[in-house]
Formats: C-alpha cells, structure tokens, sequence
C-alpha cells in the first residue's frame, strides 16, 4: 500500500468512521499523537487513540463522510492542462 493509500485510510477510515481495525491496520503500537481531541497533553499509544476517537465520534457522529481534497491537484490543474494540451 502506498502512503497515500495509507493516509487516506487512517484519516477517512479511522479518524472519520472511527473504524479500530483501520487503527490496528496502520497505526504504531507506540503512537504518540498531540491533538485538540486530548489537549492537556499527548494521545499515549494505540488503546488510547482509539478509545480517544471512539468517544469523539459517538459524541459527535458524522453528518456526512471525510473527503480528502488534494490542494495540490487543485492548484496545479489549471496550469498543467495547458502544458498537457499544448
């Protein structure tokens, strides 16, 4: 898998649906995560992550799903189509 592939499974996966084997799947054991979710200090190692997350997403559930947009593509496009079509 690629990183991309990775990211967008951490982020859509178990940040946005709160899926814990998404968690189990890409995240460190070790994880140490600062975040506004814990904002005395760090989210310490997998369980609390995800117990973490688990009680944001059952507090706050989503209204629709996480959409990643790439800014990148975004911006790029306009200049690259050109240079493509030429």
């Amino acid at each position: 898998m690629d990183n991309l592939a990775i990211v967008r499974r951490f982020t859509i996966d178990f940040l946005g649906r709160a899926d814990l084997e998404a968690a189990d799947a890409r995240m460190h054991p070790d994880i140490r995560g600062y975040t506004g979710l814990k904002p005395m200090g760090p989210i310490e190692a997998i369980a609390e992550y995800k117990a973490t997350v688990a009680g944001f997403a059952q507090s706050f559930p989503a209204e629709a799903p996480i959409e990643i947009i790439d800014q990148f593509e975004m911006l790029m496009a306009p200049v690259l189509t050109p240079m493509i079509l030429g």
